[in-house]
């Protein structure tokens, strides 16, 4: 019997390490493919264009500006990812280049051989490098656009908090001021409706309805008979008092 148990425990104690195991090699996978995958810089034009446009108008609500902030956002991560682009490949070919050493500057000529090398090494490390350069171009214009709606919106919450609103004390603004209070209690009237009457709220009410009863009988009892009830609880003491020597 313990023998059993002890191959039940031990196969599931494989079972649980091989797909830990698996786990973590599609997570190795997925981060090298995002890594070595580079950023659709098509889309990413079109987006730059339309936030350049946004900031450049002025006339995006904050709203507006929080959402085109939320995907730049998500391009700049994209753009940190790939400066990792070609790291390996980048690293040997520094590695070869400096292996061949330094260029001599004394005017002697390279071996033709040694010239030929470092030529195609230079060839290939800019062409590896390009991609990291063009992700960096991009990043910078991504935090350069984040920064401009940041400054956008801090501006407009600074002009608002510095704004007069209109003077209460002037007749001339109570009718306003009474006509959007008036729509604000429509609004929240509209809400409590809305919300008191969605079919959740109905089957709770439903469910507690007996408990519901109960409180607004009390509480109707309490209404009409509490004041009653205080005056004869304090008309006891005072009575005591009175009978005393």
């Amino acid at each position: 019997m313990m023998s059993a148990f002890h191959r039940l425990a031990q196969g599931i104690w494989t079972i649980g390490l091989a797909l830990v195991f698996s786990l973590l090699l599609g997570l190795s996978a997925l981060a090298q493919t995002q890594t070595q995958t580079p950023p659709d810089y098509g889309a990413w034009a079109d987006v730059s264009d339309r936030a350049q446009r946004m900031i450049d108008g002025a006339l995006a609500s904050n709203s507006l500006l929080e959402q085109m902030r939320e995907e730049l956002v998500g391009w700049r991560t994209q753009f940190q990812a790939a400066q990792s682009l070609n790291e390996t490949r980048i690293a040997t070919l520094q590695s070869q280049i400096s292996a061949l050493g330094p260029v001599a500057e004394d005017g002697s000529i390279e071996p033709a051989e040694i010239a030929e090398q470092r030529a195609e090494l230079a060839t290939s490390l800019g062409e590896a490098e390009a991609p990291v350069r063009r992700a960096d171009a991009a990043l910078q214009l991504a935090q350069g656009l984040i920064a401009e709606i940041d400054q956008i919106i801090s501006d407009r919450q600074a002009g608002e908090l510095l704004s007069l609103g209109p003077s209460p004390l002037n007749p001339a603004n109570w009718l306003a001021a009474a006509s959007a209070v008036g729509k604000w209690l429509q609004g929240l009237g509209s809400e409590i409706v809305t919300y008191s009457f969605a079919a959740d709220q109905l089957a709770a009410l439903r469910a507690n309805l007996p408990l519901v009863l109960a409180l607004l009988v009390f509480g109707g009892v309490l209404v009409a008979r509490g004041s009653a009830w205080v005056d004869r609880f304090m008309e006891g003491p005072i009575s005591h008092e009175a009978s005393s020597p």
